[in-house]
């Protein structure tokens, strides 16, 4: 409803499915740190401070290593994907992923 100055006064609120629309936009490692750290798993939530990336086959499959901390030695969880490395570097640039150099053997 508008005020006397014809102002519109309603408040309004983004809808769930909205919500789930952007959600289909993020990537696979975007959707797997939003999901760790949801308020639906309460005291289990984890909030992932660093990403790094390996590349498993170069410029076909690469892991995101996800970490709660800065200076954990070990993820917490790792994201393996197929991607091509362009498509890689995409993910990197969305979630600030570092590049590490060291081949998985």
């Amino acid at each position: 409803p508008a005020n006397a100055g014809g102002v519109n006064t309603r408040r309004t609120f983004p809808k769930p499915w909205d919500m789930l629309r952007g959600m289909q936009a993020m990537n696979p490692v975007e959707t797997r740190i939003w999901e760790l750290a949801s308020f639906e798993l309460g005291q289990r939530k984890k909030i992932i401070r660093k990403v790094r990336r390996r590349e498993v086959i170069p410029n076909r499959r690469y892991s995101w290593l996800l970490f709660e901390k800065q200076t954990d030695p070990e993820p917490f969880e790792t994201v393996v994907l197929d991607a091509s490395l362009t498509e890689a570097l995409k993910i990197d640039q969305s979630v600030g992923a570092e590049l590490d150099v060291h081949l998985w053997v």
